[in-house]
């Protein structure tokens, strides 16, 4: 089945899971970054809020129904570390120099994709709820720092 195509306007009313892909087509390459910045700091919001929902419903109602929004969460997150790179790559050295902290958000990120696949894979779903709620909710906060810099960077 061909999946829907929905207008720019349907899209930013559109709840984050029921999205499972999304492209974006653009006349100039100069103006991507700043589009990508102002969906991702909308996203993220949505993100973090998801990320203690999960954790709620996992503590709660048990993990094995809530399995597919895990996983689209964790895709979700893959997707914004690759996303961000592309964005840190058109931002060059000398600009990203002055934010440090670059490195240690990604790291981290990783490292908690990898926990959470971990705590799935041991069926650790009290160890998954706290990757969740308290974790990946600090570190996406982390991006939206690095969005609010690259903001002020491009000047948008």
């Amino acid at each position: 089945m061909r999946p829907k195509r929905v207008s720019e306007s349907e899209f930013g009313n559109m709840p984050l899971e029921m999205v499972e892909s999304f492209e974006y087509w653009t006349d100039h390459a100069n103006q991507l970054a700043p589009n990508i910045i102002r969906s991702w700091k909308k996203l993220l919001s949505e993100l973090i809020a998801n990320c203690d929902d999960l954790a709620a419903l996992i503590r709660f109602d048990g993990a094995h129904e809530q399995m597919p929004r895990v996983e689209r969460l964790v895709e979700n997150c893959q997707y914004l570390v690759e996303s961000l790179v592309l964005l840190r790559q058109s931002l060059g050295d000398t600009a990203l120099a002055q934010y440090t902290d670059w490195a240690v958000a990604q790291e981290q990120m990783e490292h908690l994709l990898k926990e959470a696949l971990l705590s799935i894979e041991k069926k650790d779903f009290q160890l998954l709820a706290d990757v969740l709620e308290f974790d990946f909710a600090h570190n996406l906060g982390q991006w939206i720092k690095f969005l609010d810099f690259a903001e002020k960077q491009l000047s948008i």
